[in-house]
Formats: structure tokens, C-alpha cells, sequence
């Protein structure tokens, strides 16, 4: 799994993941990753999953709880370029909004 953060404006940062994104290991990165990003001051976020291969639910379900955790302070937060596989999964489970 990689990440790649990259500030693109003073207030909008974007978090490339790729690869294989299961299990516990590969979630404790992600929230270690978050606890930085939540030090710094931002509005907007963008979660771009254009090359993630394969995801386990529980890895999507945080990034889904990351996403309505920085909503509810007032932090704009997209998943984008989903993969098709994994846009699927969230329509099976009527995750309304999840992508934008």
C-alpha cells in the first residue's frame, strides 16, 4: 500500500492510495496518516482511489468513518476516481453521497 499526500492549494490536500488496502495493518497506516493530516489546516480533502486493486471492507468502512468524522468539522472530503469494483460496493450497501 502507498500513500501519497500532496498539499495542492494552502487549504485542499489530496491522499493518493493504491494497492492492496486490507487489514489491520494497512488501516493503522491509514488513521497514522490521518492523525498528521488532522494537524494541519485544511477545508478540503480529496481521497483518490483511482489505483487501489483491491479494498476489505473494513478498510472502506473507515475511510467512509474518516469521511463523515471530517464532514462534521466542516471539512469538505471526496473519494475520487473510485474504482468501478469498488463504487459497486458502495451502491450494494446504499452509501448515499459516499463519493462526493
Amino acid at each position: 500500500m502507498d500513500f501519497n499526500t500532496e498539499a495542492m492549494v494552502s487549504e485542499r490536500k489530496s491522499v493518493k492510495l493504491s494497492g492492496q488496502l486490507k487489514g489491520e495493518e494497512h488501516r493503522n497506516q491509514i488513521s497514522e496518516m490521518m492523525s498528521r493530516l488532522r494537524e494541519q489546516d485544511f477545508g478540503y480533502l480529496e481521497l483518490d482511489l483511482e489505483k487501489v486493486e483491491d479494498i476489505d471492507f473494513d478498510t472502506l468502512a473507515l475511510l467512509l468513518t474518516i469521511k463523515k468524522e471530517l464532514q462534521e468539522n466542516n471539512i469538505a472530503v471526496e473519494l475520487a476516481n473510485v474504482p468501478e469494483r469498488i463504487q459497486c460496493i458502495l451502491e450494494l450497501f446504499r452509501v448515499q453521497g459516499a463519493t462526493n
